[in-house]
């Protein structure tokens, strides 16, 4: 089985929402799923329990630049756009500048 790109609608006939995230879950990918539902509150917790990268509740394929989009499992090489694919291009320093006078003893802050 590959990863299939789209945009593809798959339709699995299930008996409970317990019972459609266990088959999503099933699969060895994970980039993004969509969640439609008139409830929004089922769709938040459907969304919550669902193994992917990204979830998108009520809309599809919606990304802004700070938000990260990456997959898990088998879905992905880490993360895009947002803090998360900035970190490997940063260096990050601490500079730590004692306050003049220095203090005799301890932390002042």
């Amino acid at each position: 089985r590959e990863e299939v790109f789209g945009p593809v609608l798959c339709a699995m006939p299930f008996e409970s929402d317990e019972d459609a995230i266990n088959l999503v879950n099933a699969s060895r990918f994970g980039l993004a799923h969509a969640v439609f539902s008139a409830d929004e509150a089922r769709a938040a917790k459907c969304a919550d329990a669902l193994d992917a990268g990204v979830v998108w509740v009520n809309a599809n394929q919606i990304l802004w630049p700070d938000t990260p989009f990456g997959g898990w499992k088998a879905s992905g090489f880490g993360f895009e756009q947002g803090a998360e694919g900035m970190a490997p291009f940063l260096r990050r320093k601490s500079v730590v500048v004692a306050p003049s006078p220095a203090p005799e003893r301890g932390y002042v802050a």
